[in-house]
């Protein structure tokens, strides 16, 4: 009995080691990718799209003082709850599930090479001209989804109003 004990707890061990080790790659691979500056660039691109939003929105030269206060406290709200001291232990463990050490390993030494670090250098650009991409893409969309909401408000009041 003690064998078979002595036995869980070094196996049980060994496989702690490993997720430790696996963890340790994964910061490493977080570190190399900029991670934390890219959640910190996350906030320009945010800026930008609030920006979009005042101007759908409308909002008058006299309501900028509105829709800066509103800005504001958006932006502490999405810093205090969205900043890498948060994000840092559950991205981890996301990496460490869905990638095996060798991978992480592999992509470690590409995030390495010149041009692994030449990608880390323009895939924040690449991120915002994606998301500016997504937001003109939604401005057709919205108004489309609207019309199917309200379509979809008077299909069920119909519906209720018969049964």
């Amino acid at each position: 009995m003690k064998k078979i004990l002595l036995i869980c707890l070094l196996s049980s061990f060994s496989v702690f080691a490993a997720d430790t080790n696996k963890n340790a790659q994964v910061e490493e691979l977080l570190t190399l990718m900029n991670t934390e500056a890219m959640i910190d660039s996350m906030y320009g691109q945010i800026g930008k799209m609030t920006q979009g939003m005042a101007q759908q929105l409308k909002v008058k030269p006299e309501e900028q003082a509105i829709f800066k206060k509103f800005n504001d406290k958006m932006f502490a709200a999405m810093k205090e709850e969205m900043n890498w001291q948060k994000m840092k232990t559950p991205t981890i463990e996301i990496y460490a599930k869905h990638f095996s050490e060798k991978e992480i390993s592999d992509m470690i030494a590409f995030y390495k090479t010149e041009s692994g670090k030449s990608m880390l250098k323009k895939l924040p650009a690449v991120m915002t001209d994606s998301m500016m991409m997504a937001q003109n893409m939604m401005k057709g969309f919205i108004p489309k989804m609207q019309k199917m909401s309200a379509e979809l408000k008077a299909d069920l009041t119909e519906h209720r109003k018969t049964n």
